[in-house]
């Protein structure tokens, strides 16, 4: 168990990770990746920090921790006037203050990034939140099992940034032999309703309709000339329907 839970989400993590920050995304923008046996937390967990992350480290936003641009005389006193009984029988230095304090000494030993090297999300052309949902949100899809709870974050709308909802897909180990039934899962999966972890319409998108994107998103005749064309067509038609009457 200890190699069984995470093992696969850490490695596509870090491969997502990889396609994403390396710009292929930005570069390939109808590329269409399935992580699978992973679960899709990890793709929500991933994109939240992303939009985080840039909030606060986009290379204008860098500039609010660079100590270059620190007032060292406000500094300076600042720490004679409240931290006195701190500093006592130690000589106060503006200079040393700034490298001190404000660490611009800590990579003394290392050569400082500079221009574009500080710009983590350069190379992904990130320039907007937008940027980040469209290069994670419309590449990647996520494999779950059946019974894997953690999918509620794909589809936690209210807590993924810009309101959106991961591209988990329904996937099943159905040549193990732990599946002896390969209809046993998909039933399965259904608990997920049942018990509130996901809605009917997040069930829906689960099952069919984000596989079907995947596939048909990257190559749109995916499912011409198949015995299941017919089947697509059917079901297409009564989601819109479906659909209509909603409206």
């Amino acid at each position: 168990m200890n190699n069984h839970i995470g093992h696969f989400a850490d490695g596509s993590q870090a491969f997502a990770k990889a396609l994403f920050f390396g710009g292929v995304t930005k570069r390939f923008p109808q590329l269409r990746v399935a992580m699978l046996e992973g679960g899709a937390d990890w793709g929500a967990h991933v994109y939240a920090h992303l939009v985080d992350r840039f909030g606060k480290r986009n290379l204008k936003a860098l500039q609010n921790y660079n100590p270059a641009l620190t007032n060292s005389d406000e500094l300076f006193e600042l720490f004679e006037r409240y931290g006195s009984e701190v500093t006592a029988g130690h000589s106060l230095d503006k200079a040393e203050l700034t490298e001190s304090v404000l660490g611009s000494s800590f990579g003394r030993h290392s050569r400082q990034p500079v221009g574009s090297e500080l710009e983590d999300f350069a190379a992904a052309g990130i320039e907007t939140v937008e940027d980040i949902r469209d290069r994670w949100i419309d590449n990647f899809f996520f494999g779950s099992e059946s019974d894997d709870r953690t999918i509620a974050a794909a589809f936690n709308d209210k807590a993924n940034p810009l309101g959106v909802k991961i591209n988990a897909i329904y996937s099943s180990d159905v040549g193990h032999w732990d599946v002896p039934d390969l209809t046993l899962p998909l039933a399965e999966s259904w608990a997920l309703v049942e018990e509130g972890v996901i809605s009917e319409a997040d069930f829906r998108s689960y099952v069919f309709a984000n596989p079907y994107k995947l596939y048909t998103e990257a190559n749109p005749d995916f499912f011409k000339g198949t015995a299941i064309e017919s089947k697509l067509g059917t079901i297409e038609s009564k989601s819109v329907d479906r659909d209509l009457v909603t409206a």
